[in-house]
């Protein structure tokens, strides 16, 4: 590989190869239930991310620079930061539904992750969901797992509907640019979080 194949952007050199840098985040408002990155040999597949930032006490997400995406016809969606909802399928990693039960890696991404991977999307995380994707209250029916902060108002505002993870994440962080949620109480979600819902067809 030559100079003129890499693209702009930082990288880590060491005696195995060229590696892309990405930065670290801290998920403060529990809104995500795993980090995930790219394998080095298909951007399709995907693999946990076991990493902390310095002083952080909850999971970490990482994300790559934008220096590296160029937009097109083909690839709008490139170098954009993507979380998916616990209920969507990412190759390579479990889809737990929000329950510790589920572990084991799928061997296949939802149509809709498939479809945003195609237009150059890279999914940075899974966002939690209370347990199976059930409309749920805010306590009662989250078992396993803490239920997300919502950063509006003083940060205790409860959020509401299975998709909350997703709110909560795109609402908090600004690094993030889109997250997929699950049709149902999505406008409810929007509502609470303040965002703006848009409804998209990925199949």
């Amino acid at each position: 590989m030559g100079t003129e194949d890499i693209l702009p952007g930082p990288y880590f050199f060491s005696a195995s190869g060229l590696y892309s840098a990405w930065r670290i985040f801290p998920d403060d408002k529990d809104a995500f239930i795993l980090s995930t990155v790219p394998t080095q040999d298909d951007p399709h597949t995907y693999e946990n991310l076991n990493a902390a930032a310095f002083g952080a006490s909850s999971l970490c997400v990482a994300v790559p620079s934008r220096l590296k995406a160029t937009k097109s016809e083909q690839k709008p969606l490139a170098g954009m930061r993507i979380a998916i909802k616990d209920l969507f399928h990412l190759k390579g990693v479990h889809t737990g539904c929000g329950n510790r039960m589920l572990h084991d890696a799928c061997k296949v991404s939802s149509s809709a992750v498939e479809s945003v991977l195609d237009l150059g999307g890279i999914i940075v995380g899974k966002t939690k969901t209370v347990e199976f994707g059930s409309s749920q209250e805010v306590i009662g029916d989250w078992c396993d797992y803490f239920y997300p902060f919502n950063s509006r108002g003083d940060g205790y505002i409860a959020g509401t509907g299975s998709s909350t993870g997703s709110a909560s994440s795109l609402a908090a962080y600004p690094w993030l640019d889109i997250t997929l949620g699950t049709d149902g109480e999505l406008k409810l979600e929007a509502a609470v979080h303040l965002l703006k819902l848009i409804f998209m067809s990925l199949t």
